[in-house]
């Protein structure tokens, strides 16, 4: 896990050695071991690859960045993991290739001659990575299946520039806000599966693509993209597969792709752990981590057991029967309140609610104890269907195909989970966030009309739902984990977005993944003796259970006021200059306008960039 940079510019073209250098040193939380540039002058080429290394497979120097293959004609700088590199190398080894390092990294490379492009199908893993050839004179830029890892680029007509991060490539190129992404930001939805960003002309490779770069006659640069996986074909040859088969073997089949997902993202040469929420999902990562062989597994945990309004009781007893050591993050008022600011720079863009802030303190909690890898449960609601939103766009199908008492029976089913989270009450608060997201429009002025419909509502099947997800929903999700672990130094492994099983999840049957009111069923009848009842049968979903009320009545909403009135000079042109912060943004306006908050990370995001 680390952090890459680069340019490619066409012989003559502009120099980016300096600009390149700047990316490297503002990523440095994301690779502190070691950060290195190097350029390489071709004779129609001008390539510069820079690197932050976060030391986690063959912590030795061999193994640093920018790394070349042994003819010194394949260079690379990468981001992230493969975790089948121990079989890939084993593969290579048998056709003939050497190695002089125990990284993946060199894997990847050795891969790529092997294999050529294609090679990245063969990768079980999270990467972005930037592949220079030098005879062909060619760089590749790839990113895994599913997005994990983030890649941004901005094209010229003589230059393309990449990095992990877009910030110091949208400054140094004049990019302003993206009011179009900003507007779909602010109407529920987002960019991220797009391949823009919140940065107009700041582009985001899309998860499962390639872009091949050369230079081109007459002084410009040739791209071209294309995507090298389709989640919904490979789903599809998944369910044929999968057709006839019991519940019981499909039970069984699931227990072992996530019990194999676990067990490899333990490859690493430095301290691993895991999150622990509660709920079934980082709860059956942690079971199935202590009965791999792991060593004694280390949990961490945001709330505490005195605070029975956080997950901290359940997780408490959850350590004693797995024999998991629990380590539990309870923060004080004040450093919540001063992490706004930071975790609004590490994220370089609004997000909806404090969580964001809980998530970064998590892992501000793990750094200062000297691990380097977190496991985390990130991935399992939508490969596996876990939103009651599946379940309200089953009965509503049902509904329109005239099945009226399956329909019915449906929400009877669902009724009980309903209640137990006070999902009624959360439907009519985004009924009502339906509402006020026009009085958002009206405070943020933007040239973009908002679209007010979430793209949940637009799903004509729960199959169709679950899809959109993966490629939209989970991307946003993802982006927030990655840039919370970054910010720390640490590297975020996810096992349910193990490419198998996501695969194998969008292809089961329906009836596997809801049933009895409960979603990812096939899960819990997987975890059935693994995972404590009452995670694995418990009817209300856990995450970070953050009291975001309570937080903006102690100081959260006295700090975001402060940091607004010192940007609104910044900002004013997104707003009514007749705005007052202190009206607009009180304590009890936060409480009742839904999108209170995520406006107000918006503002405060346009301040920074501004």
């Amino acid at each position: 896990m680390c952090g890459i940079a680069g340019a490619f510019s066409v012989a003559g073209g502009p120099d980016y050695v300096e600009l390149v250098e700047h990316i490297v040193e503002s990523q440095r939380s994301r690779g502190p071991d070691c950060q290195a540039v190097e350029s390489i002058r071709r004779p129609t080429a001008h390539v510069v690859l820079g690197h932050d290394r976060l030391n986690i497979l063959d912590l030795s120097a061999a193994a640093n960045q920018p790394f070349w293959d042994c003819s010194g004609r394949y260079g690379v700088v990468f981001n992230g993991e493969i975790y089948n590199f121990v079989e890939l190398k084993c593969e290579l080894t048998a056709r003939g290739h050497e190695f002089s390092t125990r990284s993946d990294t060199e894997v990847l490379v050795e891969a790529c001659k092997a294999w050529g492009d294609n090679a990245v199908c063969r990768f079980r893993g999270m990467f972005a990575f930037a592949l220079f050839d030098r005879q062909s004179e060619r760089l590749l830029l790839a990113r895994d299946r599913f997005g994990v890892k983030p890649l941004f680029y901005h094209a010229a007509h003589d230059s393309v520039v990449f990095a992990s991060t877009g910030a110091l490539i949208a400054r140094h190129f004049g990019l302003p806000p993206d009011e179009p992404c900003l507007a779909r930001w602010i109407g529920g939805n987002s960019c991220d599966a797009e391949d823009r960003s919140l940065y107009a002309g700041l582009k985001s490779l899309r998860p499962g693509s390639l872009l091949s770069i050369q230079s081109r006659k007459g002084g410009s640069v040739e791209i071209e993209e294309r995507r090298y996986y389709d989640l919904r074909a490979a789903a599809s040859q998944r369910a044929i597969e999968l057709a006839g088969k019991s519940f019981k073997a499909l039970t069984d089949e699931l227990y072992g792709v996530l019990a194999e997902a676990v067990d490899i993202r333990f490859r690493a040469d430095v301290p691993v752990a895991v999150s622990l929420s509660g709920g079934i999902d980082s709860s059956s990562i942690a079971a199935l981590s202590a009965r791999g062989g792991h060593g004694q597994i280390t949990g961490y945990c945001f709330g505490h057991p005195d605070n029975l309004c956080t997950e901290g009781l359940v997780v408490e007893e959850f350590g004693k029967l797995t024999g998991a050591e629990v380590r539990f993050v309870h923060p004080p008022i004040r450093d919540i309140i001063e992490s706004f600011l930071p975790a609004l720079r590490a994220q370089d863009a609004p997000f909806r609610t404090a969580s964001i802030l809980a998530q970064n303190l998590v892992y501000r909690d793990v750094a200062s104890d000297g691990v380097r890898v977190l496991l985390g449960g990130q991935g399992g609601d939508e490969a596996l269907m876990g939103y009651m939103r599946y379940h309200i766009v089953d009965v509503l199908g049902r509904i329109r195909r005239g099945h009226y008492m399956e329909a019915m029976q449906s929400a009877v089913r669902c009724f009980p989970f309903l209640w137990s989270r006070g999902e009624m009450i959360n439907m009519a608060k985004r009924r009502l966030g339906r509402r006020t997201a026009r009085a958002s429009h009206a405070l943020i002025r933007l040239s973009e009309p908002t679209n007010l419909q979430s793209e949940w509502t637009r799903a004509n099947s729960p199959e169709d739902l679950q899809l959109s997800d993966v490629h939209g929903d989970l991307l946003t999700l993802l982006r927030y984990e990655d840039r919370n672990s970054m910010d720390h130094s640490i590297e975020s492994r996810l096992p349910f977005m193990d490419h198998r099983l996501v695969e194998f999840g969008v292809a089961l049957p329906l009836a596997a993944k809801l049933n009895r009111g409960y979603g990812k069923w096939i899960l819990r009848e997987a975890m059935e003796g693994t995972v404590p009842d009452a995670i694995r049968l418990a009817r209300f979903k856990r995450g970070f259970d953050v009291q975001q009320s309570d937080w903006i009545a102690k100081g959260l909403g006295a700090e975001i006021r402060r940091v607004l009135k010192e940007r609104q000079h910044k900002f004013r042109t997104w707003t009514d200059r007749a705005m007052n912060i202190d009206d607009a943004f009180s304590d009890a306006e936060f409480l009742r306008r839904h999108t209170a908050f995520s406006d107000a990370t918006v503002l405060a995001w346009l301040g920074e960039r501004a």
